[in-house]
């Protein structure tokens, strides 16, 4: 029986495969343990790459009108004349609650190059 010692945490492993005791060191287990830990680093910073460079779309406008909030408010939600000041507006609809009352979502689909948002 050979007997193990060390001065770390993980000195060693032991596990069974095909009726037989295998042992991997502890200096294996951190090699094991370090590539495990880089590639979860690297498949974190691919998935934050990517987001850095996936297209957004970010609209901004600013327009002072001559009227009353509420008359503004209805021409600007009347969905036949959104494709006026959003160029690339395709259609809306209503998610959950009323259209036009406070709360209420809405799904709006925007089309760019061919490509929906």
């Amino acid at each position: 029986m050979q007997r193990f010692t060390g001065n770390t945490l993980l000195t060693f492993l032991i596990y069974f495969e095909n009726d037989q005791i295998l042992i991997i060191e502890g200096e294996r287990i951190m090699k094991i343990l370090k590539l495990i830990l880089g590639l979860l680093v690297g498949l974190a910073l691919v998935f934050f790459a990517v987001g850095s460079f996936a297209p957004r779309l970010l609209m901004k406008t600013k327009i002072e009108v001559n009227a009353s909030v509420e008359k503004a408010w209805t021409i600007f939600t009347d969905e036949s004349r959104m494709g006026d000041w959003l160029m690339v507006f395709e259609s809306m609809e209503t998610i959950s609650g009323n259209p036009g009352e406070v709360g209420s979502k809405y799904r709006m689909i925007f089309v760019e190059n061919g490509r929906k948002w």
